[in-house]
């Protein structure tokens, strides 16, 4: 299943009651989409990286740092954190110390959502 889909399911899961893809935030910046929750608040997210067997979601360098880039530009335009799904987080020695850090301000980024994990939908539910 794609990336794509196994959000969306989690999403509505999750009690969010619409799902929105490839919203425009700004001109030449779109984000993956845009769920309005059960108390109708607006979560912003992004999808990084691919459900493949072959290095997912964000193992790949060059997609956690496009992300990462994603991620700042939205927060600066809508003034709310991203919530990221992937399906890998990074290993710590390349690049994984570094998201640790911006989990750990929630500026631009609220939380990474690894939907591999059994722990997925309960992790998205903790930050909604």
């Amino acid at each position: 299943r794609s990336l794509h889909d196994i959000a969306e399911e989690m999403l509505r899961s999750a009690g969010c009651s619409s799902v929105d893809w490839t919203v425009r935030v700004a001109p030449g910046l779109d984000a993956s989409g845009r769920a309005i929750t059960a108390d109708a608040r607006e979560v912003w997210f992004e999808l990084a990286g691919g459900n493949t067997s072959v290095r997912p979601g964000l193992l790949r360098g060059d997609v956690l740092w496009r992300m990462l880039g994603r991620a700042a530009a939205i927060h600066a335009v809508v003034g709310e954190p991203v919530i990221v799904f992937t399906a890998a987080r990074p290993e710590r020695a390349s690049g994984g110390v570094v998201l640790d850090r911006v989990l750990a301000d929630q500026a631009a980024v609220k939380a990474v959502v690894d939907v591999s994990s059994a722990s997925a939908l309960d992790d998205l539910r903790r930050v909604l």
